[in-house]
């Protein structure tokens, strides 16, 4: 696998500097290229259109505290890549742009603060011209009572246009459904009993998958838009691993996941749920990291680009302790290798501390990371890498 970074330090003048150096480390080839160089933080998440543009916010100081840019990245025929800023906002709120519908329409969350009861909303932002994009807030969360928010996970939507997302503040999932008129419905579908777990995801069907203290099935039932639950499998502590913090399917209807803490060597786990024909599931563990070992450690995502291979990254470990990209590879025998595609190196010619990857369709993987290069203040700057099969 090649891993193609594109360094996306952020500045309060949006010009685009395009120096180009390159790189090798841990035996991956890497080209760098920097699209912005200045001080300002950086996004957790990322969103992809059908076109393969990618949008996410970058933080700008003010004299009042600080205001979000929503940047969209357009990739050229020569690799770099053209940035626009196509709204400015949010002012003193954390935007986080996580989901791109058929139309073009973006959706995000802010986390707290944001709205007027300063505990975030659910925002969307329309093209509405050649240059001009619309904000509409489509809810509200409260700070207290039924429906509280907190910190807000990255919103995904099911085949039907409804959005879904969750809240590990008062531990409930929601959902959104558009109505007649561009209107949308906003209702509670499960309140759980501990920690939720941020992210869900949904199958082919409509249903949604969890993880907390094991991994859990939403099925809608029709009645009142409430949803009813599964428990499909609980961890067995520490071995199978803890916190889990990505899940994701692969072609073939398997489930896989991460844990980021935990294991037989304390550095995280990455786990298979694989159907039966009996409507069961059985559970696997795939690999076990060692505690901020060589080849990373506390793994945030896992994504499966063909049947047999996976790509993942490590929040740190890696060669230089900062965090890592790694591939699994299975086996004819059903065994699978770990592979480190690339440990960061930190600056001034690299990030730190990858989060967590968004995957095309065509087995494409980018992600974000803090660090930064030339003209970046403290650790205020982020980089964009793209992992390529």
């Amino acid at each position: 696998m090649k891993l193609k970074m594109n360094f996306a330090c952020l500045i309060t003048v949006f010009a685009v500097n395009l120096l180009s150096a390159t790189a090798v480390h841990a035996g991956a080839a890497e080209k760098t290229e920097i699209l912005f160089a200045g001080p300002a933080g950086s996004a957790t998440t990322l969103a992809e259109d059908a076109s393969g543009n990618l949008y996410t916010s970058f933080v700008v100081r003010t004299a009042g505290g600080f205001t979000n840019e929503i940047v969209k990245l357009t990739p050229n025929s020569n690799g770099s890549w053209t940035q626009q800023v196509i709204y400015r906002g949010f002012e003193n709120e954390s935007a986080e742009p996580s989901y791109v519908d058929a139309k073009g329409n973006l959706f995000g969350t802010t986390f707290t603060p944001g709205g007027q009861s300063n505990c975030g909303i659910v925002f969307e932002l329309s093209p509405s011209g050649k240059a001009s994009w619309t904000e509409t807030t489509l809810h509200t969360f409260p700070c207290f009572g039924s429906g509280a928010s907190g910190e807000l996970s990255p919103l995904i939507a099911d085949s039907k246009g409804n959005l879904y997302g969750g809240s590990d503040f008062a531990n409930f999932y929601y959902s959104l459904s558009p109505t007649a008129g561009g209107h949308w419905h906003y209702s509670v579908i499960y309140n759980c009993r501990a920690n939720c777990g941020l992210q869900l995801v949904a199958d082919a069907e409509g249903n949604l998958y969890g993880a907390s203290a094991g991994i859990f099935k939403l099925t809608p039932n029709g009645e009142g838009n409430l949803w009813t639950y599964t428990s499909l499998y609980s961890f067995n502590a520490p071995v199978d691993g803890s916190q889990p913090s990505g899940l994701s399917f692969d072609s073939q209807g398997n489930l896989f996941g991460a844990n980021s803490q935990g294991g037989a060597d304390a550095g995280g786990t990455v786990f298979e749920l694989s159907p039966t024909s009996g409507g069961g599931w059985t559970f696997s563990l795939l690999w076990s990291f060692a505690s901020f070992g060589p080849e990373g450690s506390q793994p945030l995502e896992i994504y499966s680009p063909s049947p047999g291979e996976l790509i993942g990254t490590n929040f740190v470990g890696g060669a230089s302790g900062l965090g890592a990209v790694f591939s699994l590879t299975q086996s004819q025998g059903g065994e699978w290798t770990e592979t480190v595609v690339h440990s960061f190196a930190g600056s001034p010619n690299d990030g730190e501390d990858p989060g967590y990857l968004l995957t095309n369709p065509s087995g494409n993987s980018y992600g974000l990371a803090s660090g930064g290069l030339l003209n970046c203040a403290g650790s205020g700057c982020g980089i964009l890498f793209e992992v390529t099969p």
